[in-house]
């Protein structure tokens, strides 16, 4: 699952446009980019305690007293991960004009999906922890099993949910932003640009058709061109706070020519930490814009 991008406005900014209800203004701005906040964290240390728990206990064979099952506590590290995300989706909901409802109860059931998880991972933890299951057979353990098994398609649903949530509102205000910084093509217009061409090639790459696959490179491949070339023409004068975007891309683009040799054969999780990268680096460039650092 990939993560979304971060776009925080100004508070002073912010309370002159609160009469704006789109979906592509500067309150639903402000609002989505504190649900991405939250959601990026759930698919962190939440996502972590369900790939914990599988990789100690195969969700096909369940436990058995001869593996001696031993959890390493990611709970502790989740339950964190899920107050912060809480906060933040605290003050979307007040934030969000009326365009961002459908949000709200896609991340309440997100966090109910994350609460279960942990509350089952935590049960299996002390158990395990205690090897109370030497005293019952295993009998708690096998329920505790059931239970994650659930737990954990519940926490898929209700992510892959907010997931398709955000991403309709996220794409149609990268649209909006992209064409605005269209007049000068300098860093803001190529990180947005960038990423969101790398975002609609990963969407296709997901479905895993070859074909698709090939034609979504070869739309991508003028985006990559034209972007390197923006790079090589700065030279030296490339600002640095730019340039761990740069090497993103530059991954991004490694992992498509992976893809389009052997898209059967290829790690899908590759491109989508590629993409990631793109993410995160893209995130502090936000932050930077209007100063000398992006300049």
């Amino acid at each position: 699952m990939h993560i979304f991008r971060i776009v925080i406005v100004s508070i002073a900014l912010l309370g002159a446009c609160k009469s704006d209800q789109s979906a592509t203004g500067e309150s639903a701005t402000q609002a989505m980019g504190l649900y991405a906040q939250g959601f990026n964290l759930l698919i962190k240390d939440p996502r972590e305690v369900v790939d914990d728990y599988f990789r100690t206990i195969p969700a096909a064979t369940g436990p058995t007293l001869d593996a001696k099952p031993h959890l390493f506590g990611q709970h502790t590290f989740a339950a964190s991960a899920i107050r912060d995300a809480r906060a933040a989706f605290d003050q979307a909901k007040h934030d969000a004009p009326s365009s961002l409802a459908n949000l709200a109860p896609l991340a309440d059931k997100a966090l109910v999906a994350c609460d279960h998880v942990v509350a089952v991972y935590t049960d299996a933890y002390k158990y395990y922890d205690a090897e109370s299951y030497k005293d019952d057979k295993l009998a708690k353990g096998k329920q505790l099993h059931q239970d994650m098994i659930a737990a954990a398609k519940d926490f898929d649903t209700a992510l892959d949910n907010m997931s398709a949530g955000l991403t309709a509102i996220e794409d149609a205000q990268a649209a909006d932003e992209i064409k605005s910084h269209e007049g000068t093509k300098d860093y803001g217009y190529w990180f947005r640009a960038y990423t969101f061409e790398a975002k609609k090639l990963l969407a296709v790459a997901h479905r895993g058709d070859a074909a698709a696959i090939g034609k979504a490179v070869a739309a991508f491949e003028p985006t990559d061109t034209a972007f390197t070339k923006f790079v090589a023409d700065k030279g030296t004068g490339l600002a640095q706070a730019f340039s761990p975007y740069a090497g993103a891309a530059d991954r991004f683009h490694a992992a498509v020519t992976k893809l389009a040799r052997a898209p059967k054969d290829f790690d899908m999780n590759e491109l989508v930490s590629a993409y990631n990268s793109l993410v995160n680096t893209g995130n502090s460039l936000y932050q930077l814009e209007g100063t000398p650092a992006l300049e």
